[in-house]
């Protein structure tokens, strides 16, 4: 029962982040308030991709990863720069995100 109970939560979370991300109430130029050197959509990013624990993982847990992802990376208004990409894979992460414009 607790299982269900988990896999619930982290379908309810994931998908509230992925709507805060899609109707632009997380952007990328907030400062992560415990780094301030550091963006906060870089810090959601990481516990997006924390919620993927292995091949165990819940199948609609791992729908929603891909979602809040994807919403992350086709966002008008989140910008993932190749350094953030580089603090995601020194923490385990698989990073992944656009350039920066000239």
């Amino acid at each position: 029962m607790s299982e269900l109970i988990t896999t619930d939560c982290g379908d309810t979370t994931l998908d509230c982040l992925q709507k805060l991300i899609a109707y632009s109430h997380l952007t990328s130029n907030v400062p992560d308030s415990t780094k301030p050197n550091k963006l906060l959509i870089v810090r959601i990013v990481e516990t997006i991709c924390g919620c993927f624990t292995g091949p165990q993982t819940d199948e609609s847990v791992q729908l929603q990863i891909i979602k809040a992802l994807l919403t992350v990376m086709t966002s008008q208004h989140v910008e993932v720069y190749e350094d953030d990409q580089r603090d995601l894979r020194a923490n385990g992460d698989s990073g992944g995100g656009r350039e920066r414009e000239a």
